[in-house]
């Protein structure tokens, strides 16, 4: 007699109940969606914060005569104003944990230029950067020491109504392990002042350079610009984390 199972085709359904497991998952994503509209409320109130700031300063140097206390103001809110440019950007981003390194330090140098009146000065500013993200923590001391570098070629390099450029190129560190970048800031301006040391010069953006390398963990020299033309080179050699994403 044959047996009845192999006379019929089977069919085995389970049913399992996936309300709890896609509660779970509603939750989850409920709270991923409120943590990232907690850090774009973050980064806003921050810029705005800044942004305060920075007003602040320009009233203040309105009323000041001393001319060396107003350009001591006025570079406060351009460190400041560097440091809202990356909340601000952050605050844009996808991920709201990083921002395109190539893209802030072409409006950083756009909005420096514009800031001293470089192209009715006969100075050309120009960036050449490669794509690469960075996070907060890189992105604010590397912004404020680039202020630094290229408000000091504005400033210095091209006095008297001397014409020029200065070039700004960021690329990967030629034989260095991946996230190596090499930042230099050349100009063809009068270059540097004889027996220029930055060791022992008293001057607060060096100051503030020497010290936002070391927070970098970075390399940093400046000397006589190698081309024809004179001027200064400043390179800045650092590493970008391993990004770890907004989780």
């Amino acid at each position: 007699m044959a047996s009845p199972l192999r006379e019929r085709a089977l069919v085995i359904v389970t049913v399992r109940d996936m309300t709890a497991s896609w509660e779970q998952d509603e939750a989850l994503r409920r709270t991923l969606e409120d943590k990232s509209t907690l850090l774009k409320e973050l980064y806003h109130r921050v810029k705005n914060n800044l942004q305060l700031i920075i007003s602040m300063f320009n009233l203040q140097t309105r009323g000041l005569r001393d001319s060396e206390a107003r350009q001591a103001l006025l570079e406060a809110a351009g460190r400041v104003r560097t440091m809202a440019l990356v909340h601000e950007r952050l605050y844009q981003s996808r991920t709201l944990s990083s921002i395109a390194l190539d893209a802030y330090i072409a409006e950083l140098c756009e909005q420096l230029a514009g800031a001293a009146s470089a192209a009715q000065r006969g100075i050309a500013v120009r960036v050449e950067a490669a794509p690469v993200e960075i996070g907060l923590d890189v992105a604010v001391p590397l912004g404020l020491l680039l202020n630094e570098l290229v408000s000091n070629s504005l400033k210095h390099g091209f006095p008297e109504g001397r014409h020029g450029r200065i070039l700004v190129c960021l690329v990967s560190e030629p034989g260095a392990g991946a996230g190596t970048m090499r930042l230099t800031v050349a100009d063809d301006g009068v270059g540097l002042p004889p027996g220029f040391d930055r060791t022992f010069s008293h001057t607060l953006g060096l100051r503030l350079v020497s010290a936002l390398s070391g927070q970098l963990r970075a390399r940093f020299t400046i000397d006589p610009s190698p081309d024809e033309g004179g001027g200064v080179l400043a390179t800045l050699v650092f590493s970008i984390p391993a990004h770890r994403g907004s989780s």
